[in-house]
Order: structure tokens, then sequence, then C-alpha cells
């Protein structure tokens, strides 16, 4: 039985000379349990307090072609 994973992405917003934008920086992965729970491990603290988990497969900012 395969198991789902996820990556996890700190997020910051930020905002400089009028422009206005999202920092996405690699904070860890996440992992479906057995159980159907899911185990988080962050290796990173987010100061933001934001942690978004994308399929590893998922286009977000961060991967080089993404719009």
């Amino acid at each position: 039985m395969s198991r789902r994973r996820w990556d996890a992405w700190s997020l910051t917003n930020w905002e400089r000379n009028g422009a206005k934008g999202t920092t996405w920086a690699r904070a860890g992965a996440a992992f479906e349990n057995r159980d159907g729970s899911i185990a988080v491990q962050l290796d990173v603290v987010p100061l933001s307090g934001r942690i978004q988990l994308r399929d590893p497969s998922s286009d977000h900012p961060q991967k080089p072609g993404a719009k």
C-alpha cells in the first residue's frame, strides 16, 4: 500500500519599494501514517507561522519554470 507524501513549505510575505511577494522556503515533509493520520517533520522553524503542504509534483513559485 502506497502512502501519500507532501513537501512542507514555509511562506513569508514581504513588501519592498512598493512591490509585494511571497518567499517560499522548503521546511520539511509530511507523511501519511498507516492509520490515516499525518506526521509532519520540520527541518526549520517557520517564523511566519505558515506551513503549506504540497504534493511534490505540484507547481509552485519555488520550482524553476513555475508561474
